[in-house]
């Protein structure tokens, strides 16, 4: 990384160090900012925090300003958006800080605006270990500080690594996005999307064409073809993090979509880092529907009928006619499917409809769906599933009979550590430990993190206020308030040092639940190391001004004196930790 070569001048020790968040809900940007919190701390800078969205309280001309986010080429995320670069840069620029460093993923360094930042891939927690590293350089001028080789190379590597799980929904010829809407509601009910998976995304061929009447979209049917349509599936999800892992539920030509992008990209694919875990087809003509045989008189005639009824237009396109049993397409599928299908986990699922299965059945040769025989729906090497619902109802079913299935099928797998997250959910959609069950070893498990305490499962301390989430939880307090039970970060008022008698005064503030506060010191040498904790006594009576105190003489020959404190309430519960890091000089007597 080529931070090194950002020059710092003319900075003295104590210089305040802005972390700006960029996306306050996001895991991995909550754990750069809580990994660039403790390496600043370390150094003894003045640390304040803000989010993007305040980046107007910011004092003009700060020190330093270390963003903090998920970038993409042309801009970093934001609620859902992208802010351009170069908007961005503008808005740091107007703040006037003397030097920015941007931590995101293609972030590009602007001399004009004084920023740095990653022209390429960067994990987050990475770069908040390099900046805190260069920082640090900064306290021991002339030394040499050692590099975080491995926990930067652990964190890069995890970039690598899974960073998203999507399921998402493709609809069949004539489908519409909202045709999904009852069954991703459905799956939210079960959980399926805090457990499992990112929010659904929906691929709808039409989008990449603009398309949005009916006569345009017949225009793209009579245009384009099922391996255009796959292509641009494949173009969305190349560009999905790299290790992200994408989940397919295909309704009717949806189904044929995804097999054919895997068909002509899963290569491609499996280099660009996203891996196919699972992939359902509802009523999907995998070997070709008859209906679709523009041979057949009967068909073609029920085809224009339908069409009429359905939309008001000819339903028949090349699009439509592809679909016949004896195309191309279906050669191209069918010849090898091991082939591009290896390694992910199928299902099929197939209807029956009684009154249109009787019309069509001079024409599928069998009674089941009226569009889809249900013979040619299943593949060989899948899971099979039978459902007494019409072909559209397999994806708007009010009994809600195909919902439980494939819920139950898409969040099916091994759960090594028996914690009721799969291997999948931990890896891909959590990153978290599938082989331990309490990956942040805090108390509570991945699941109850998840689901009841929607704690951070890999932060044995989500709120930052010094107490983990399992006493937090064991003792009803909350694990997501950096306040409760105490403002931790607030409780010391004041460290005053008078430095002709080498004295410190310690105050901190009073709050209702606490009953006694312990003071500890520890001393920083000029070699950079500090000495183990001492206690400086316990403070159980207010003063006047409302504060609990402690005074003491600290020693000569240290650079730095670190005060630490511990509130408890009156049955000794501990209730959070403060610090606060000062330079001496001068002092008592010199260190035995």
């Amino acid at each position: 990384m080529p931070l090194v070569s950002v020059g710092f001048h003319g900075f003295t020790p104590g210089f305040v160090v802005w972390v700006v968040n960029a996306d306050v809900d996001d895991v991995d940007t909550g754990l750069a900012v809580r990994t660039l919190r403790v390496e600043t701390a370390q150094a003894g800078f003045d640390v304040k925090e803000t989010t993007l969205a305040r980046l107007g309280s910011v004092p003009l001309r700060a020190d330093v300003l270390v963003v903090v986010g998920h970038g993409e080429p042309d801009g970093l995320a934001v609620s859902e958006s992208l802010r351009p670069w170069s908007e961005l840069y503008r808005a740091i620029a107007e703040r006037q800080p003397r030097k920015t460093i941007v931590i995101a993923c293609y972030s590009p360094s602007d001399p004009s605006s004084e920023v740095f930042g990653f022209a390429g891939r960067v994990d987050a927690e990475a770069g908040a270990l390099v900046v805190g590293w260069y920082l640090r350089q900064l306290t021991l001028p002339g030394k040499e500080v050692a590099f975080p080789l491995d926990r930067v190379a652990c964190a890069q590597k995890g970039m690598l690594h899974p960073l998203g799980r999507y399921l998402y929904f493709i609809h069949g010829y004539w489908g519409l996005d909202a045709q999904f809407t009852n069954m991703w509601s459905d799956f939210s009910g079960h959980g399926l999307f805090k457990t499992d998976y990112e929010s659904p995304r929906f691929f709808d061929y039409f989008e990449a064409y603009g398309a949005t009447t009916q006569s345009e979209k017949d225009a793209i049917h009579w245009g384009c073809s099922i391996s255009s349509f796959a292509y641009n599936l494949y173009d969305e999800l190349r560009n999905l993090p790299s290790g992200s892992q994408v989940n397919i539920i295909g309704h009717s030509m949806g189904g044929l979509i995804a097999r054919e992008m895997l068909r002509l990209y899963r290569t491609q694919l499996d280099s660009a880092g996203v891996s196919i875990g699972k992939v359902v087809t509802l009523g999907t003509p995998n070997y070709g529907t008859y209906l679709a045989s523009p041979s057949n008189n009967w068909a073609f005639i029920l085809s224009l009928i339908g069409g009429l009824l359905y939309s008001g237009t000819l339903w028949p396109s090349p699009v439509f006619w592809s679909m016949a049993p004896a195309s191309c397409l279906f050669w191209a599928l069918n010849s090898d499917p091991l082939n591009y299908s290896s390694g992910i986990e199928w299902c099929t699922v197939s209807g029956y409809d009684v009154i249109g299965s009787v019309l069509t059945l001079f024409i599928h040769g069998d009674v089941s769906d009226p569009i889809v025989a249900r013979g040619r729906a299943h593949l060989s090497f899948a899971t099979q599933a039978f459902f007494d619902v019409s072909h559209y109802l397999l994806i708007d079913d009010p009994s809600e009979t195909t919902y439980d299935y494939i819920a139950d099928w898409i969040t099916a797998g091994p759960d090594s550590d028996s914690d009721n997250l799969t291997d999948d959910a931990e890896t891909y959609y959590h990153q978290t430990d599938p082989h331990d069950s309490d990956t942040d070893n805090d108390g509570l498990s991945d699941y109850v993190e998840v689901v009841t305490w929607h704690t951070d499962p890999r932060d044995d301390n989500t709120d930052g206020d010094g107490l983990t989430d399992g006493y937090e939880v064991e003792h009803e307090y909350d694990a997501l308030d950096i306040n409760d039970p105490v403002p931790a970060t607030l409780l010391i008022s004041s460290v005053t040092l008078l430095e002709s008698k080498g004295v410190v005064y310690v105050y901190v503030n009073h709050y209702t639940i606490m009953d006694y506060v312990d003071f500890y010191v520890r001393y920083k040498t000029a070699y950079g190391s500090w000495t183990t904790y001492s206690s400086k006594g316990r403070d159980y009576t207010p003063d006047t001004g409302g504060k609990y105190y402690a005074l003491w003489t600290y020693p000569s020959g240290y650079s730095r004196m670190e005060v630490k404190v511990m509130a408890y309430d009156s049955s000794g519960l501990w209730l959070g930790t403060d610090y606060h890091t000062c330079e001496i000089g001068g002092g008592g007597p010199p260190p035995e």
